[in-house]
């Protein structure tokens, strides 16, 4: 097996094993959608989705060369092509946006955790504190 054998058959699987995973978290942040209405879980999930169709969009081009055999028209993939092109980055982007706005919302929750938990230890007005 040649060196570029190896090289596409590695590279097809790893983008097959992102596209699976990005699938994964897609269902999890709808999962999580569903759970809490927060639209940050839908920016996320659009970022996965992008990521999915750029592992699949990776996987088909690898196996094209391997096996010299045409998945779709050349016309359909020099427009996926150009969409892999515009929409990976921007994809990219918002899963970056997404990730700041879950970070935000986490730090946020645990602020005020804290602040209950400081609030518990302290005496309520009029009561006493035993010693």
């Amino acid at each position: 097996m040649s060196s570029d054998t190896v090289f596409l058959i590695v590279e097809a699987s790893a983008a097959l094993l992102l596209a699976a995973l990005a699938v994964v978290t897609v269902a999890v942040f709808l999962y999580a959608y569903m759970r809490c209405r927060q639209l940050l879980f839908l920016v996320l999930c659009v970022g996965s989705i992008v990521s999915a169709f750029g592992g699949l969009y990776i996987a088909g081009i690898c196996y094209q060369a391997l096996t010299h055999v045409r998945l779709l028209p050349a016309s359909v993939m020099y427009v996926i092509g150009w969409a892999d092109v515009v929409v990976i980055p921007i994809g990219g982007v918002i899963s970056f946006i997404g990730s700041v706005l879950l970070v935000r919302s986490f730090l946020r929750l645990y602020s005020q955790a804290g602040d209950l938990t400081k609030r518990s230890s302290q005496p309520l007005p009029g009561e006493q504190i035993s010693a």
